[in-house]
């Protein structure tokens, strides 16, 4: 069901915005917790951000076997989804609701409750790595051919978004 939901909402129309970065106010944030050393490199990335004046919200994938380092995030779990594949997050809710200028999905690996997020946001333009199977859920998609790591994608973003 979640699945289908997924897919459903992909297919809606929704307005895109080419934002340059030193325009863009907003940004959202979305990552599956893994590591402490992807968190610490997050949290570098976000204090960047912060110093360029941008507000940012950040929404993290807390699965059942990994830690929360800091509880300092908005999290959601599997178990805020319901039968239907619908969230019961108000977190998941409020953040899909934010109209971020850019939203910066910080994964390596595509995952299907951060997709939910992806398809129902109502941001300006979605960034992230290249998958190919995910092109409705991105504006912007980067490709990592040689460097498959968090610093590179984050590095890439920033890159990109620069010259927009």
């Amino acid at each position: 069901m979640l699945e289908r939901e997924i897919k459903q909402a992909a297919k809606v129309s929704r307005p895109v915005s080419g934002i340059t970065y030193d325009d863009a106010k907003e940004i959202g944030i979305l990552y599956s917790v893994t590591d402490l050393y992807k968190h610490e490199i997050i949290k570098t990335f976000i204090k960047e951000l912060e110093a360029d004046k941008k507000k940012v919200s950040i929404l993290t994938f807390l699965d059942k076997d990994k830690e929360n380092f800091e509880f300092k995030y908005n999290f959601f779990e599997a178990k805020d989804f319901n039968i239907w594949g619908k969230s019961t997050s108000k977190s998941v809710a409020e953040f899909i609701s934010q109209n971020f200028d850019y939203l910066l999905y910080i994964d390596l690996d595509p995952h299907i409750y951060n997709n939910y997020i992806l398809s129902k946001s109502k941001a300006r333009c979605r960034i992230g790595k290249y998958f190919p199977e995910q092109a409705n859920y991105f504006e912007l998609m980067i490709n990592l051919a040689h460097e498959n790591d968090t610093q590179s994608l984050i590095n890439q973003i920033k890159h990109f978004t620069k010259k927009i």
